[in-house]
């Protein structure tokens, strides 16, 4: 009865929400339950005078008890991850005074290979990276394009390489810019890429993202676009539902190998260094694996996450950060048996050689065949209209 009380409390709240109404909320709606409950609902700010109704809500949701948040299918762990939108001044909800202004080891950062520290571990173990046990879920959380497993147990592992225990797969995001020169956060030798992903892990021992965020648990491991003329079929999974999720929608569907495009990748040589998220809080104490052999994508496809719609209401254009002083931080530059096995591209002194390159980039117009949405089932969000 409590919980229902709170419950019927934060629609009285949203209603209360400045120029919010009954069934519309303002310029935000909540629309018709389909599958997969509510999904994962964000609010990327307190609410100020001049923003959307949608960013007011945040502050009521998370106040709300933990039942009545898992009710509403609100995911603290992803309204932790972007708290704040992106660090740029185009989203200027970030806090005045904090870690992305006055961190000493802030990310991404420009990595020098001529300036790195050569090291060499035994390779990265990923455990069930390349098998999902339970659906996905693909979300437009309002900055980017996210990733997670539905189930609560038996998610992916990571260990081996330079890390000291085990750390468990939390979700999959995507960064990217205007066009093709540029979207990756990471610059290598000052060359920026088309596009990055990153797979953020935390510290398994801690049990949730939260509790090993607070404990400088996380590991983020970045993978590196570049476009290319050919459409790459390994992520159509990735591509093909953004249409569906355009405007804050979630679709919910089976995919065991959908991280298979980064497989390859995952076996080659890395730069590793401490730094912080690029997003929210810029808390530190991040380990950062960053590979060094690009993954290709056309830009047709490319251009799908730019048809995306931000919690501004705007098209996400772009949502990288720009890169931050290294501040005397060391590099690492990790070799093993696997990458030397995989034919991969170390960056030779002299000569460097910054990353691998097994495909040869230009820009495309070529459009992939129109897919077929009857596998995907939509949830429902915070839907712009």
């Amino acid at each position: 009865m409590k919980n229902l009380i709170e419950l019927f409390s934060f629609f009285v709240a949203i209603l209360s929400v400045p120029s919010a109404s009954a069934f519309g909320f303002g310029h935000y709606r909540l629309s018709r339950r389909q599958a997969g409950g509510l999904g994962s609902v964000v609010f990327p700010g307190d609410y100020t005078p001049g923003q959307t109704t949608r960013s007011a809500l945040r502050k009521v949701a998370t106040k709300l008890p933990e039942s009545v948040q898992n009710f509403l299918g609100i995911d603290q762990d992803d309204l932790d991850y972007f708290e704040v939108g992106p660090i740029d001044d185009r989203f200027p909800q970030r806090p005045r005074e904090d870690k992305c202004k006055t961190g000493r080891q802030q990310s991404p950062i420009n990595i020098d290979s001529s300036d790195t520290e050569w090291k060499e571990y035994p390779r990265l173990d990923m455990n069930g990276h390349w098998n999902f046990k339970h659906k996905v879920l693909l979300f437009n959380e309002g900055h980017t394009v996210m990733l997670k497993e539905k189930g609560g147990s038996n998610r992916p592992k990571i260990s081996g390489g330079p890390l000291r225990e085990s750390y468990t797969f939390e979700q999959l995001h995507f960064h990217w810019g205007p066009d093709a020169s540029r979207g990756s956060e990471h610059t290598i030798n000052g060359q920026r890429f088309s596009a990055e992903a990153h797979m953020v892990h935390y510290q398994s021992r801690y049990g949730s993202y939260k509790k090993a965020k607070e404990n400088n648990g996380l590991l983020v491991l970045g993978y590196l676009f570049q476009v290319s003329e050919r459409e790459n079929e390994e992520i159509a999974d990735f591509i093909d539902p953004i249409p569906l999720i355009a405007r804050f929608k979630n679709v919910s569907f089976s995919s065991p190998d959908i991280l298979k495009i980064f497989k390859k990748a995952s076996n080659a040589c890395y730069y590793t260094y401490e730094g912080s998220l690029t997003t929210g809080d810029c808390a530190e104490g991040v380990l950062w694996i960053l590979f060094n052999q690009t993954i290709p994508i056309s830009s047709y496809q490319l251009n799908q996450f730019r048809k995306m719609y931000g919690s501004n209401g705007e098209l996400i254009r772009s949502n990288y950060r720009e890169v931050q002083r290294i501040n005397g931080r060391s590099v690492e530059f990790v070799t093993t048996d696997s990458s030397k096995r995989h034919g991969d591209h170390s960056p030779r002194r002299g000569r460097n050689k910054p990353f691998s390159e097994d495909y040869e980039f230009t820009n495309s117009n070529s459009r992939p065949v129109t897919p077929s949405y009857g596998r995907y089932l939509l949830g429902v969000q915070w839907v712009h209209i």
